[in-house]
């Protein structure tokens, strides 16, 4: 797991920066963590306002490297959030031969490929009162991507309302 979080600073640090999302001063650092025992094997400091994905590829793959040098072979797979779904990640990621799973924020595109789920999901939710939780999945290729990459979105209908999630991955049995 790959892991932003904003770290707030108070007085005149270096490379701390007003960060519109968190809305304050701050650093963020970045955390490689193992999924299986929440032991962290990567750190980085990155300034205030980086994007969550700088350099992010170049850490995976030193951690990657290792790993592979103690363990060939290993099958390695990447989570993380939407803050770094973006093409290089998903390259570097390929490259390296490493499945990954990655949060992919909603559009307009997304929206209209899951709306017959989502609606699914509201008729079954009203029908029983109990909350629903359906996924679709389809081929998708964003205009910034040079090819189709499998996408998974969860559609849910609850008492709160609506919800919509999606990833992207090459994880091996997540294609239909």
């Amino acid at each position: 797991d790959l892991d932003p979080f904003d770290d707030p600073t108070h007085g005149q640090q270096q490379l701390t920066f007003f960060h519109g999302y968190y809305n304050q001063y701050q650093y963020l650092p970045r955390v490689i963590t193992c999924a299986e025992n929440d032991r962290v094997v990567n750190v980085c400091l990155l300034y205030g306002t980086a994007h969550a994905s700088l350099a992010a590829p170049e850490d995976l793959k030193r951690v990657v490297d290792r790993l592979r040098e103690v363990w060939p072979g290993v099958r390695i797979h990447f989570r993380g959030d939407s803050g770094l779904g973006v093409p290089r990640m998903y390259g570097g990621c390929e490259g390296m031969e490493v499945d990954y799973t990655i949060g992919l924020g909603m559009n307009a595109r997304l929206k209209r490929l899951s709306e017959n789920t989502l609606n699914q999901a509201v008729k079954q939710f009203e029908a029983t009162g109990e909350p629903q939780r359906l996924f679709c999945a389809f081929w998708y290729r964003a205009d910034s991507w040079p090819a189709q990459r499998w996408v998974i979105v969860k559609c849910e209908a609850n008492a709160q309302g609506t919800n919509r999630r999606a990833v992207v991955t090459n994880r091996p049995g997540a294609f239909i």
